[in-house]
C-alpha cells in the first residue's frame, strides 16, 4: 500500500461540553494541530469513526431546552446558563459558539477524510480483495458525506435567518481542507443545499440498505435526512416523497406503548415496554431497533460516552440526583392531558410523584441512563415519528387537513398504553399547524427540536415560546418571545467574527 502522509487540521474541542455564558477561546479553521497517516483502508475507517464523536447533539438539546419552554430551574440549580434561560442572546453566547464550532469541525474533518481516502491504493492480491477494499472506501465516503450534510443542515437550522430563502446565508461553505491563514465567507443556502443534495444522493447510492444497522447512516437515514432538509426549506413536495419512502420501504414501524406494566416499566435493564426500551437503551443490538433510524451509540466502557442526562442532573435522574433543570410545568400539563400516554411515564421520573421533590418539581427521565452509568445514553438523532410529523406538515401544505390529522393520530395512538385515541379535527390550517407543533413538542421533547420547530413553523401556527410562570427563576421574567424576534436565529459567534472579517453577522446582533 502507498504510505500517504496527510496533514489534518483539528479544532480543540471538549467532547460533550455543555456551554456556559462565557465566551470560549475558539481557534479559526486551519490550525495545524497533528499529522494523520493513511496507510490502508482500515486507517480511513478509524479516522471516520473518530468523527462520529463530534456529531453528537448534546449542546443543541441543552440550548433548546433552556432557551425555549422545555425546562424549569430545579432545586440544585447553580445559576448556570441563566442568561440563556432569560432569553438573553448575543454573539458571546456559549451555546452559539459550540454549535457553530462543532458543526464546522465535523465538516472540516470530513473534508480531510475525503481528500485522504482517494490517495489510498485499494489494490489487493486478488480482484475480489480489490473489490472489497473499494466497496469499503465507497461506504466510508458515503458515511462522511452524510455527516457533512447533517452538519450543514444543523448550521442552517440555527444560523440561517431564513431556510426557505436560497439567497440567505448559512454556514461557511468549503469542501477542501483550508490553509491555516484562510478566512472563508458564509455560503448562501442555495449553494449549501446544492452540496447537501449531492452529498445525500451519493450517500443514498452507496450506504447499506440494512436499516437495522441504525448506529451508522443507512439508506433509510439518508432519505430521512432528505425529508428533514426539504421540510425545513418548505419544499414539502420533495419532503413528502422521502418521508413516505422511509415510512413504507425500510421495515421500520412506530414503536408501540404496549405491553405496559408499571411494576417493571422503570427497570434499568429489563423493562418490557418497547417505548421505554428506546430511551433506556435496553437491550442494545439488532432486533431492538424499534423506530430508530440514526442513533449515536454511547459506550459504557469506551469512547464516546454521551451524557444527555448530564444537562439536567449532576448525579442521577431523580429528585435526589442533584437536579439542575426539571421538566417545564407547561410540558407536563400537556402530557397529563392523556393519562394513558406512555410518554407521561417514559419522560417523567417516578420520584416526581412520591413527595420527595422540592415544590412539586417534575423530574425528567427521558434519558434514564444505562446500567452502570446513570447519566449515559445513546443519542437518537432521527426517529420514525419525525417522518410522520413531516408527512402531517406536507399534508397541511397541500390543504389536506384530514390526512394531516391521520398522521398526527398515528403517533398518538402508538403512544397509548391502552384504548383508542381520538382523531383530531382541524377547522383550518393555523389550527393544524398548531397541533403539529404541539405533538412535536412532546414527542421530540428534549431531543433538540423545539427551537428550530418554532422558528420555522411558529408563525404559521401563531405559536411561540410558551412557558408557565413557574418555569422561570423569577415571576417577573418573560414567558414568551415574539415569533418574529431576531433571537429565533442564533448569532454568529464573536470568536468567529473577531478573526474572520469575511463572515457576515446575522441581523439584530453586533
Amino acid at each position: 500500500m502507498k504510505k500517504i502522509k496527510y496533514l489534518i487540521f483539528s479544532l480543540s474541542l471538549a467532547l460533550g461540553f455543555i456551554a456556559c455564558e462565557d465566551a470560549y477561546e475558539i481557534e479559526p479553521l486551519g490550525l495545524l494541530d497533528q499529522e494523520a497517516t493513511f496507510f490502508e483502508v482500515e486507517d480511513a475507517q478509524i479516522f471516520l469513526n473518530n468523527i462520529y464523536r463530534d456529531v453528537n447533539n448534546r449542546n443543541e438539546i441543552a440550548f433548546t431546552s433552556i432557551f425555549t419552554d422545555e425546562v424549569a430551574p430545579s432545586a440544585d440549580w447553580n445559576g448556570s446558563n441563566r442568561e440563556t434561560h432569560q432569553m438573553i442572546l448575543n454573539s458571546t453566547n456559549g451555546f452559539a459558539e459550540i454549535i457553530w464550532l462543532n458543526a464546522h469541525s465535523v465538516i472540516n474533518r470530513v473534508n480531510q477524510l475525503l481528500e485522504g481516502v482517494v490517495l489510498i491504493d485499494v489494490e489487493g492480491e486478488t480482484p475480489e480483495e480489490t473489490a472489497v477494499n473499494q466497496a469499503i472506501i465507497n461506504d466510508v465516503i458515503a458515511q462522511g458525506r452524510f455527516l457533512r450534510a447533517y452538519s450543514y443542515l444543523k448550521l442552517a437550522s440555527y444560523f440561517s435567518p431564513d431556510m426557505t430563502d436560497n439567497s440567505a446565508l448559512g454556514g461557511i461553505l468549503f469542501t477542501h481542507v483550508p490553509e491555516s491563514n484562510e478566512v472563508l465567507p458564509r455560503g448562501t443556502n442555495g449553494e449549501i443545499f446544492q452540496l447537501m443534495e449531492e452529498d445525500l444522493a451519493y450517500a443514498f447510492s452507496n450506504l447499506s440498505s440494512n436499516s437495522e444497522n441504525y448506529i451508522y447512516p443507512t439508506k433509510a437515514a439518508a432519505e430521512a435526512l432528505q425529508a428533514r432538509m426539504y421540510a425545513y426549506r418548505g419544499m414539502y413536495d420533495k419532503a413528502k416523497i422521502h418521508a413516505n419512502n422511509v415510512i413504507n420501504n425500510y421495515g421500520i414501524s412506530l414503536t408501540e406503548a404496549q405491553p405496559f406494566q408499571l411494576n417493571n416499566f422503570y427497570h434499568a435493564s429489563n423493562s418490557t415496554n418497547p417505548y421505554r426500551q428506546i430511551w433506556a437503551d435496553i437491550p442494545a443490538g439488532a432486533g431492538y431497533q424499534h423506530e430508530q433510524i440514526f442513533t449515536l451509540r454511547s459506550l459504557l466502557n469506551g469512547t464516546p460516552a454521551f451524557q444527555p442526562a448530564g444537562i439536567f442532573y449532576q448525579n442521577s435522574t431523580r429528585c435526589t440526583g442533584s437536579p439542575l433543570w426539571s421538566m417545564s410545568y407547561r410540558v407536563h400539563e400537556i402530557l397529563s392531558q392523556n393519562p394513558n400516554d406512555v410518554r407521561l411515564f417514559a419522560f417523567v421520573d417516578p420520584t416526581s410523584n412520591d413527595g420527595a421533590c422540592n415544590g412539586g418539581e417534575i423530574m425528567i427521565d427521558k434519558y434514564p441512563g444505562i446500567a452502570g452509568a446513570q447519566l449515559v445514553n445513546s443519542l437518537k438523532l432521527i426517529r420514525l415519528s419525525e417522518m410522520y410529523m413531516i408527512m402531517a406538515e406536507a399534508s397541511i401544505a397541500e390543504n389536506n387537513l384530514t390526512a394531516a390529522a391521520n398522521y398526527v393520530h398515528a403517533v398518538r395512538q402508538a403512544r397509548a398504553t391502552e384504548g383508542s385515541v381520538a382523531v383530531p379535527s382541524y377547522a383550518g390550517a393555523t389550527e393544524a399547524w398548531a397541533d403539529v407543533l404541539k405533538e412535536r413538542r412532546i414527542e421530540l421533547f428534549a431531543e433538540g427540536h423545539r427551537y428550530v420547530d418554532l422558528r420555522r413553523l411558529g408563525a404559521k401556527a401563531n405559536v411561540s415560546i410558551d412557558r408557565d410562570v413557574r418555569d422561570n427563576e423569577l415571576p417577573s421574567e418573560a414567558t414568551t418571545l415574539p415569533i418574529t424576534d431576531h433571537r429565533f436565529t442564533l448569532p454568529i459567534p464573536y470568536a468567529e467574527t473577531s478573526v474572520n472579517p469575511n463572515v457576515v453577522q446575522n441581523p439584530g446582533y453586533n
